[in-house]
C-alpha cells in the first residue's frame, strides 16, 4: 500500500469510528491505536466463546441460586464470598440470574482462558463503533436490542457511576444507536450531568494521567456540555431514573456497589424489584473476583453436574485458570483459599490482584496486579504479606500463557506500523435473554499491548474487532 493510500484508508477509518459519537474523556473517536485491519481467527474459536459462554452462565447461576442459603454455609460458598467484604454490601444479593458478562480471555495454543468474569465493562461504544469503521455487520447493538424486545421492555438505560465518567460517549453512542433498532437507550450518570461539567471545567476530574491516557493530546475536547449538543447526545441523558417505569426498563449497572451512594444502591434494588431487568442483577457477589475460585468447592461442582449438561464443569475449567483467594489462616472454604506460604514458594507460576471492594477503583484495568515473574523472591515476598493484610479480599491467579502475536496498526499520524510479539487480551460480550435461553457472543474484539503483561485499553494499545473465518 502507498504512503498517500495509507494516510487516507487510516483518515477514513477513525472517521467512520468518530461518527458514531464516541470518545474517551477529552478524547473524541478512537483512543487506542487501530489496526490496520480486523483481527482473524477460526470458527473454532467462536464455537469454543459460545462453550465458555454456557459454562460461565451455569457457574453463576449455582453461585448466585446457593450463594445465601444454607446450602452454601455447610458447604463454604457463604464464608468464600463474604470474605473480608463490607458488611453493608453483603445484603445485596439479587436472585435474578446473570444475563451478561464480558471476560476478558488470554489467547494460547490450548485454548482460551478467562483472567477475568467482567460483570460491568465497558467498551460496547468502542466495540459497535470498530465495526462499523471496519465494514463490519454490528452484531452488538442488535444483540442487546434484541435482548430488550424479547423481555418485553422498550428502554434500555446505563446506570453509571460518576468515577468511572470518563466513558460517558462511548455510552451514548450505543445508545443513540439503539435507537437504529427502535429501542431508547439511556445514560444516568450517579451525579448530575452539570456538576459533572463543573467538576470538569475546574480541573477536579479528566485530567491525565488518567486510566489508559497519560498525557493530554494535542485534540482535547473536555466541554461536556457543548459536546452534548454537537453530538445531539441530549435526548440520551437521563436525569432521574425515577422518570422511567421499571416495568418497561432493561438496566446495565456501569459501575461497581462500592463506587455508588447507599442512595442509589437502593434505588436500584427497588427498580429491580419493581419489574425492572438487569443485565448485571444487584448482587455483590458477581463482581468479586472469589467468584473463581468457587469453582474448588466441592458443593459448586456438584451444582455443576446436576445440571443439563455433565460436562459444564469440564468445560469451565478449561476456560478459567486456577484462581484462589489468598487467605493468611486455614478457615472454612481451604479447598478455594491459598495461603501466603504457598504463593513465596510458587512465584513463577502465580499473579495476584484485589478481588475488588478496595474503595478506591484498583480491581479494575490491571492496577492492581502483581505478577511472580516480574518479582525477585524478596520483593514477591513483600507484596504477598502485604497483600495477605490487605482489608479486602484478593485472589491469586494461576500464571496462563498468553500467545504473543504481531499486528499491524496505524500510528497517531496515520503512519501503518507493526507491533511485534505483543500481549493480547481477547474482550467478548456474552448475553442471553433468560436464565433457560441459549447463550450469544457479540462485539469480540482484542486488545495488544507491548512489553507488558498488563493488557488494558489505552492510548498506546492496538485494538482490532474480530472476524470468525
Amino acid at each position: 500500500m502507498s504512503l498517500t493510500n495509507s494516510l487516507f484508508e487510516a483518515a477514513e477509518l477513525r472517521r467512520r469510528m468518530r461518527e458514531t459519537g464516541i470518545g474517551y474523556a477529552g478524547v473524541q473517536g478512537a483512543w487506542w491505536l487501530p489496526a490496520t485491519a480486523p483481527a482473524v481467527l477460526p470458527l473454532t474459536k467462536h464455537a469454543e466463546l459460545t462453550e465458555a459462554a454456557h459454562a460461565m452462565f451455569a457457574l453463576l447461576d449455582v453461585v448466585g441460586t446457593h450463594y445465601g442459603t444454607a446450602l452454601g454455609d455447610a458447604g463454604g460458598l457463604n464464608y468464600l464470598l463474604n470474605y473480608k467484604v463490607p458488611p453493608d454490601l453483603q445484603a445485596q444479593h439479587s436472585r435474578q440470574p446473570v444475563l451478561s458478562l464480558r471476560p476478558d480471555f488470554q489467547l494460547s495454543d490450548d485454548g482460551v482462558w478467562a483472567t477475568e468474569l467482567e460483570i460491568c465493562p465497558s467498551a460496547q461504544g468502542y466495540a459497535h463503533a470498530m465495526q462499523l469503521g471496519y465494514g463490519l455487520a454490528p452484531d452488538l447493538v442488535p444483540e442487546v436490542a434484541n435482548l430488550v424486545k424479547k423481555r418485553k421492555k422498550r428502554a434500555f438505560v446505563f446506570i453509571c457511576t460518576h468515577e468511572w465518567s470518563e466513558f460517558l460517549w462511548e455510552q451514548l453512542a450505543f445508545c443513540r444507536a439503539l435507537a437504529q433498532y427502535g429501542v431508547q437507550g439511556y445514560v444516568h450518570l450517579s451525579i448530575p450531568i452539570a456538576t459533572l461539567a463543573e467538576q470538569v471545567k475546574t480541573g477536579k476530574c479528566w485530567q491525565p494521567p488518567i486510566f489508559g491516557v497519560p498525557h493530554k493530546p494535542a485534540q482535547w475536547h473536555d466541554d461536556i456540555l457543548a459536546r452534548l449538543r454537537e453530538e445531539s447526545f441530549e435526548p440520551y441523558v437521563l436525569a432521574d431514573l425515577a422518570e422511567l417505569n421499571p416495568n418497561e426498563t432493561v438496566c446495565f449497572r456501569f459501575g461497581y456497589f462500592d463506587c455508588f451512594s447507599a442512595a442509589l444502591n437502593q434505588q436500584m434494588r427497588d427498580f429491580e424489584q419493581n419489574g425492572a431487568i438487569f443485565l448485571n442483577p444487584a448482587s455483590f457477589v458477581y463482581e468479586n473476583k472469589a467468584v473463581m475460585a468457587a469453582l474448588h468447592l466441592p458443593m459448586v461442582q456438584k451444582g455443576l453436574e446436576e445440571l443439563k449438561n455433565n460436562d459444564l464443569f469440564s468445560a469451565i475449567s478449561r476456560c478459567i485458570p486456577e484462581t484462589r483467594v489468598l487467605c493468611a489462616q486455614p478457615n472454612e472454604f481451604t479447598a478455594a483459599s491459598i495461603a501466603p506460604e504457598q504463593l513465596a514458594r510458587e512465584r513463577a507460576d502465580w499473579v495476584l490482584k484485589f478481588a475488588g471492594f478496595d474503595r478506591g477503583n484498583q480491581a479494575w484495568g490491571g492496577r492492581s496486579l502483581q505478577i511472580g515473574l516480574r518479582h525477585s523472591d524478596a520483593t514477591w515476598r513483600e507484596i504477598v504479606a502485604r497483600y495477605a493484610d490487605l482489608p479486602f479480599p484478593v485472589v491469586a491467579q494461576r500464571m496462563s500463557p498468553s500467545r504473543q502475536i504481531d499486528i499491524h496498526f496505524y500510528d497517531a499520524n496515520n503512519q501503518p506500523q507493526i507491533l511485534c510479539g505483543g500481549t493480547s487480551r481477547l474482550r467478548a460480550f456474552m448475553f442471553r435473554a433468560d436464565a433457560d435461553s441459549p447463550a450469544a457472543i457479540a462485539g469480540v474484539h482484542l486488545t495488544v499491548s507491548g512489553g507488558t503483561m498488563q493488557v488494558s485499553e489505552s492510548s498506546d494499545a492496538v485494538q482490532a474487532p474480530i472476524v470468525f473465518a
